[in-house]
């Protein structure tokens, strides 16, 4: 009994710090260094705000991670999210008053007029949330501050994603492949569209769908881009195209097309998909009667 005791009075300390130490180091190389994913630049002074976290709230108040002194300002007015997809911005007092209005139920037009913060991301008024990209100027109340991305997520979507068990098979076609090159040498050059800010480039090695009719050219970046005439990523003006018409899926072997009209249909190369179906470059997605070119890695 003695030596038993004996032998713990050894035994239990040496545990002990074992422990101990194992908590101090999952601690210290659990720790996630410091990354700066972006800036907000206030115009009026000139002063850099970094944006170190994937949510960043901002306001006149102690509380928030940025701080205004600005009378203008509410105490929180909004807040900056990082997504896979994007950044994004939030009315945080648009928020709470429409929670408090659905619960008094008096949600109308003119309160919403009346009551909503002001955010405007180049002049356009935000009451919910909306994407905000780099060089975009955000209005909060009377403060204008510059936004700029140092590390875009949307750069990295895609690379560690999984292969689908039900990736979609390519289809098997005789259609007659757009000659890419040459309608660069007739237009020159494409549109890019991009959350808030259109610009013109040179011709990129990146993915992306052509609008034959009009020359504007759409990068395919995310994991998803919408197709159709209402608050699609690509817009398209025929009044045939249902409101949200087709779907664009990042897959591992590649961009596929899907049918979300129902009755209206999605042809690829002629024929009807009921199905995703795997792009490749040349094939044409007909919707009404735009057409809609495809330009990537695979042929």
């Amino acid at each position: 009994m003695q030596f038993i005791t004996a032998v713990s009075r050894f035994i239990l300390p040496v545990i002990t710090l074992i422990i101990l130490i194992k908590c101090i180091l999952s601690l210290w190389l659990g720790h996630p260094k410091e990354k700066t994913y972006g800036y907000i630049i206030d115009m009026i002074n000139g002063e850099r705000y970094a944006l170190n976290m994937w949510e960043t709230s901002i306001g006149r108040g102690s509380s928030c991670d940025i701080t205004l002194s600005y009378d203008n300002v509410a105490r929180t007015h909004a807040v900056f999210t990082r997504r896979i997809d994007g950044w994004y911005i939030h009315n945080i007092n648009y928020v709470k008053w429409k929670k408090l209005a659905e619960l008094e139920g008096r949600l109308s037009r003119s309160n919403r007029k009346n009551t909503s913060s002001i955010i405007k991301i180049n002049g356009t008024r935000v009451e919910d949330k909306a994407t905000v990209s780099d060089g975009d100027i955000i209005t909060l109340g009377n403060v204008r501050l510059r936004f700029e991305v140092a590390d875009d997520p949307v750069q990295k979507v895609g690379k560690k994603k999984k292969k689908s068990a039900s990736a979609p098979s390519p289809v098997k076609h005789d259609y007659p492949q757009y000659d890419i090159d040459r309608h660069y040498e007739e237009v020159g050059s494409y549109t890019v569209e991009t959350p808030g800010k259109q610009s013109t480039k040179k011709k990129s090695s990146q993915p992306r769908i052509i609008n034959k009719d009009t020359g504007e050219a759409f990068i395919l970046c995310g994991n998803e881009v919408t197709i159709g005439k209402g608050r699609c990523d690509i817009k398209l003006s025929s009044r045939h195209a249902a409101k949200k018409h087709a779907l664009l899926i990042l897959y591992e072997d590649g961009w596929a097309v899907s049918d979300c009209s129902g009755k209206k249909g999605t042809y690829l190369n002629g024929k009807l998909i009921t199905s995703p179906q795997l792009l490749f470059s040349g094939d044409v997605i007909a919707i009404g009667d735009e057409r809609l070119f495809y330009e990537g890695g695979r042929r």
